[in-house]
């Protein structure tokens, strides 16, 4: 299993912590938060799709346990 710090994945992606802990691991991605489990150092990707915008599960995505969010705006 691969894992990144969130200060890596802000570098990898080009992009910005704008809070939180830098050296926090994350070791799983999901696009959805409904799958996200609690302690498992979920990243939660926020993508624009063409019915469902997953900036609007962000609230939905901290309250289940993610320990970071990757959105493309803010």
């Amino acid at each position: 299993m691969l894992t990144h710090s969130i200060k890596e994945i802000a570098e990898i992606t080009g992009g910005t912590i704008l809070q939180g802990n830098p050296e926090l691991s994350v070791s799983d991605v999901s696009i959805d938060s409904r799958k996200i489990k609690e302690g498992e150092g979920t990243l939660f990707v926020a993508l624009k799709g063409i019915q469902v915008d997953g900036h609007s599960f962000i609230n939905q995505a901290l309250e289940a346990g993610a320990s970071a969010v990757l959105i493309s705006q803010k």
